[in-house]
């Protein structure tokens, strides 16, 4: 039931529960705001507190190179034609827009580490997890506060022979 549920924020860079104890994590809408040392310490730290067979759930503004959209794909078609970087600027412009403009934070931060599904997937693989599922959502109709969405679920493995770096600053993605 709902009382097994435990909502958290998280600040800093260790979350505050031992080892293999979380059983499900969502990420949504926020790691694209983490500098890359943050995005690799945060992988690792998840790595370490999830059970084994845990899943993290990330549902971030993406897009992807080989999966095709599930909505609106003629809105969406144009889009898929910039190149990667240019993909990055529409979404770093978008994610800026509707918080400063729509939602009137007055300041936003302009750290963004957007990334294709593809590439979320590379990451949390080389950290240890393995991919349960992915969807490249395109643009959801109910949704007016990204051009681009999609949700992939990472998983850690039952028995896992991967060895976590200590230091997560040494690696550059």
């Amino acid at each position: 039931g709902y009382d097994q549920i435990e909502f958290r924020r998280q600040k800093g860079n260790k979350i505050p529960v031992g080892d293999n104890e979380v059983g499900t994590a969502f990420l949504l809408d926020m790691i694209h705001h983490l500098p890359d040392t943050e995005v690799l310490g945060l992988i690792e730290e998840l790595f370490r507190v999830m059970q084994p067979g845990g899943r993290v759930v990330i549902y971030e503004n993406t897009f992807s190179d080989s999966l095709l959209p599930e909505y609106e794909p003629e809105l969406i078609n144009g889009y898929l034609k910039l190149t990667e970087s240019e993909r990055i600027q529409v979404l770093a412009f978008l994610d800026w827009f509707v918080w400063r403009m729509m939602q009137r934070v007055p300041e936003v931060p302009l750290l963004f580490s957007f990334r294709s599904i593809e590439n979320w997937e590379k990451i949390f693989s080389m950290k240890g997890f393995t991919v349960a599922g992915k969807r490249f959502l395109g643009c959801p109709p109910e949704v007016f506060t990204t051009f681009s969405d999609g949700m992939i679920v990472f998983e850690k493995p039952k028995v896992s022979p991967v060895t976590q770096p200590n230091n997560p600053t040494t690696e550059t993605l």
